[in-house]
């Protein structure tokens, strides 16, 4: 699935130009639009060990596999004045991860965490240029774990659901008098440390869990 939405995006991305004008103006009419962003992600997790956990002795190692993910979301885009806008983009997030543990003497564990994502973030673009096609986006955003798609392994792991992200990026728009769409490259941190106390071999070795991801996605209005 990651690999047809990479061939789809590099498609959109040729498209682009059969319909870009350098001459019209961005968001000229100051109304709000809607439209939609897709593209793939790129999720890392960040975990330390806890040092004084009861299984200390059992638990050897505990690695961590990232991989690419998509998502895909609503976009809403209020202008505010002519260099700032603000921009509403709730949807799914798909993410892949792994985590496998080495257990003393010769035991071992695996657990593939494909979660669905729901974020509910607020970006702010800043177009410095008098083009108003280059843009800076700040924001932050509040998330949901909504459930993992691997139903064949066994889950060991507890996770919370929540966490609070914090975003930046640049995007890049290209228009004509009818559609804006373009490229956007967005970095995101969750604040949140995702580990459930749990005296269990899983949780109890595991002090922090958090994520952050890298995000190349196409907004369409």
């Amino acid at each position: 699935m990651a690999n047809r939405i990479i061939y789809i995006i590099i498609l959109l991305a040729f498209s682009l130009n059969l319909f870009s004008q350098e001459d019209d103006d961005f968001a000229g009419d100051g109304t709000t639009k809607m439209g939609f962003n897709f593209g793939v992600n790129y999720n890392l997790i960040r975990l330390s060990r806890n040092n004084n956990s009861l299984y200390s002795d059992s638990v050897d190692l505990i690695n961590i596999s990232n991989s690419a993910g998509y998502n895909i979301s609503m976009l809403f885009y209020f202008p505010i004045s002519e260099k700032i806008s603000l921009k509403l983009t709730p949807g799914l997030v798909f993410i892949r991860n792994k985590i496998s543990y080495k257990f003393k003497p010769d035991g071992s564990h695996k657990e593939n965490l494909n979660q669905t994502i729901v974020p509910f973030p607020l970006q702010i673009n800043y177009y410095p240029l008098a083009s108003k096609k280059l843009y800076l986006m700040a924001g932050a955003s509040y998330s949901l774990m909504i459930g993992n798609t691997d139903k064949l392994t066994i889950h060991n792991l507890e996770l919370r659901s929540n966490d609070f992200e914090l975003e930046a990026g640049i995007g890049f728009d290209t228009f004509n008098e009818t559609v804006i769409a373009g490229p956007e490259l967005k970095y995101t941190f969750g604040f949140l440390n995702h580990i459930k106390p749990s005296e269990t071999m899983y949780n109890d070795p595991i002090k922090n869990f958090g994520f952050h991801r890298i995000t190349f996605s196409f907004n369409f209005l």
